[in-house]
């Protein structure tokens, strides 16, 4: 089986790119990667952005901000219990605060 991650991930934003990133250690990142897989594939529908939940998920985050709301959505975010919001709706959430 080829590797599913390179040696590191790096999550980072587009408009902060160069003042924001994070990168883990694969370690223990594959085995949760493919049992995040059967799990979340089914709510995501997109294989590409399931080692960014994996890694969110072995990281214990505390909520997601992204713009990709079709496949970082409700559904997923319950199935996860990490809840999940785009930019606008975690700004309105830090206004409320």
């Amino acid at each position: 089986m080829p590797r599913l991650l390179p040696a590191f991930i790096g999550v980072s934003t587009p408009k902060l790119e160069n003042s924001f990133s994070v990168h883990l250690p694969v370690g223990s990142l594959n085995s949760c990667v493919l049992s995040s897989v059967v799990k979340y594939l089914p709510t995501m529908r997109h294989l590409a952005d399931i080692p960014v939940l994996a890694a969110a998920i072995e990281a214990k985050v505390e909520f997601i901000v992204s713009g990709n709301r079709k496949h970082f959505n409700p559904a997923t975010a319950a199935r996860a219990g990490i809840p999940m919001y785009s930019s606008s709706e975690f700004l309105a959430k830090m206004v409320e605060s």
